[in-house]
């Protein structure tokens, strides 16, 4: 704290804070107390300052209910308190006048308690009559109540705290009557404040007082309450100007003889006790400076010393020599081009050619494949990365894995035309895990067919590799021929061992009787199963070398629309 002592000469006191000098000047009229503010501050950059203005001095020097003003009022939260916070966004200069009143009255037995003294009156002093002491208008008494120096007055009490008296006024009804003079000396060009109270004595017309100061009227006058004993404040101020000598008089104004009856206490004259101070809070210009750099996702740099990876904003302090900062401040972008969309890894068939598309715009590329094309097109298996750099040379990557699996081999052969009796095995079986699907619905690997045909396909999936063929089968009638052999050599070597007949393929016979004879004309075998045929033996003897005569009936299925048929011929047995 800085403190400035305030008497009847102006004093001014210099302080310094922190790196700086300040000036405070302090000015007062003659009231005898000392005044401290806060002292110079310097910030590094806007921040609250408590500021602190506060009277140093003995209790009867110090001024009576002081008020304070800051100036200017800019970053203050509260101009008129004696200890407001500032945040000044520039460098302030803040002052703060204090103005209280002195605490010496230089009215002497203003309070009346030394009874009828220290001023003059062009009033009578009451000396009694029909309604007590002030019976008669231009007297006056100083007493302890009204009601004591009037019949009909109120009984009301002293103003005074501690006191008794009060002057108590019987109203004039001559102008220009002055109830209560007196004279002071006073400083030049000085602010006083004049200060009464009054109550009325009666209700009917109250009084209205006039003050004089050398004879000048104040610019208002104390209008008296129109009930009784309830004291009210007069307050005015004047400035001695030139003067060196004051003389207060109190006059009254209604000159009614009807009412017009009141009291005065405690009247006081104080000197105005004013100071100025000043306190400046300087703000420094923070010297700040900012840089932008950019640095390639996964790289590092280097900012006040510290590697960075991270983007963000960096802020570094160096100390100046006014002990403020410096501040360099970095914003740091990591950048990187956007990330090739390539789709997900994906498995084709065969050699089916797939495509590999990325177009990020603003880029170059660089395919594993050594393509620097935005797509390319692939019919193997394998890897396919892409790196994407973009104009300020920062790079992104990614890959897709394509894998190829074989289409499934279905060959369900030509398309071809049967006889009534054939059937067909379609066969889509596969040497791995498949599945299969007929137009029948039907998901076996295998499907029959027969009469009467039609078309047959089949889809065969391995994974997600399909393949599908489809044939056409026919059926017609078709000639049927029956071959009966000449001789047959029943010796046991498997070939040729039975003698029987040998229909054509999709034959149909649908009945068959067969006997041999030999040549005596006996019966040696029969058989009506056609595809049984003779051993050469009868009951288990072998029939010797010869030539045997056969008998053949059979009937062929009705598709051939041929009637029954016996046929007869003979054979040779050769040994």
């Amino acid at each position: 704290m800085k403190s400035t002592i305030l008497s009847l000469k102006y004093a001014i006191s210099r302080i310094a804070f922190c790196l700086l000098i300040g000036t405070t000047t302090a000015i007062a009229q003659p009231c005898n107390f000392s005044l401290n503010v806060s002292a110079d501050t310097l910030l590094c950059e806007p921040a609250p300052v408590a500021l602190e203005a506060s009277l140093n001095g003995s209790i009867a020097a110090l001024p009576v209910n002081p008020t304070y003003l800051w100036s200017p009022p800019t970053g203050l939260n509260n101009p008129n308190i004696n200890n407001p916070i500032a945040q000044p966004t520039v460098t302030t200069t803040y002052s703060v006048n204090i103005s209280g009143l002195d605490r010496f009255n230089l009215i002497q037995n203003g309070d009346f308690e030394s009874g009828n003294t220290n001023f003059t009156t062009a009033y009578n002093l009451g000396t009694g009559g029909t309604f007590g002491l002030l019976s008669t208008e231009g007297t006056y008494a100083i007493t302890t109540s009204p009601s004591l120096a009037h019949n009909n007055f109120a009984s009301c009490n002293d103003h005074s705290n501690p006191g008794v008296n009060m002057m108590v006024i019987n109203g004039s009804i001559n102008p220009n009557t002055n109830i209560w003079c007196q004279t002071m000396t006073v400083t030049p060009n000085t602010d006083y404040v004049f200060s009464m109270w009054g109550i009325s004595a009666v209700t009917g017309s109250p009084g209205v007082l006039q003050i004089l100061f050398n004879n000048s009227p104040a610019l208002t006058t104390f209008n008296l309450p129109p009930v009784t004993c309830s004291w009210e404040n007069y307050t005015t101020t004047w400035n001695s100007g030139i003067n060196t000598t004051l003389t207060i008089c109190i006059v009254g104004t209604n000159l009614s003889g009807s009412g017009n009856d009141f009291a005065i206490d405690d009247l006081s004259l104080r000197t105005v006790c004013t100071a100025t101070a000043s306190t400046t809070i300087t703000v420094s210009s923070v010297a700040q400076t900012v840089a932008d750099t950019f640095i390639c996702l996964g790289d590092s740099i280097q900012i006040n010393g510290i590697t960075r990876t991270q983007a963000g904003t960096y802020q570094d302090t160096l100390a100046t020599v006014d002990g403020c900062d410096s501040v360099i401040i970095t914003t740091l972008d990591v950048r990187q081009p956007a990330l090739p969309n390539l789709g997900a890894d994906t498995t084709l068939c065969g050699a089916d050619a797939f495509v590999i598309a990325s177009n990020i715009g603003d880029v170059t590329y660089n395919w594993s494949t050594g393509s620097t094309d935005s797509t390319i097109t692939v019919t193997d298996a394998g890897n396919y990365s892409l790196t994407v750099t973009d104009a300020d040379g920062c790079q992104n990557e990614n890959a897709i894995q394509i894998n190829y699996n074989p289409y499934p081999v279905v060959e369900l052969g030509n398309d071809t035309t049967l006889c009534p009796i054939d059937q067909r095995v379609l066969n889509a079986s596969q040497d791995q895990g498949a599945t299969y699907l007929w137009q029948d619905g039907s998901t076996s690997s295998t499907i029959v067919v027969s009469d009467p045909g039609g078309t047959y396909s089949v889809e065969v999936s391995i994974q997600n590799c399909s393949a599908s063929d489809a044939i056409t089968i026919d059926y017609q009638v078709c000639d049927c021929n029956i071959g009966v052999p000449n001789a047959f050599t029943p010796d046991g070597n498997s070939t040729n061992d039975l003698f029987r007949i040998l229909p054509q393929d999709g034959c149909i016979i649908n009945a068959f009787s067969m006997k041999i004879f030999n040549r005596w004309g006996e019966l040696v075998f029969q058989t009506q199963d056609h595809t049984n045929g003779w051993d050469g033996t009868l009951d288990g003897n072998l029939q010797p070398q010869d030539a045997y005569i056969y008998v053949i009936d059979y009937e062929l299925y009705a598709l051939f629309n041929e009637p029954p048929v016996q046929r007869t011929g003979t054979f040779l047995l050769v040994r």
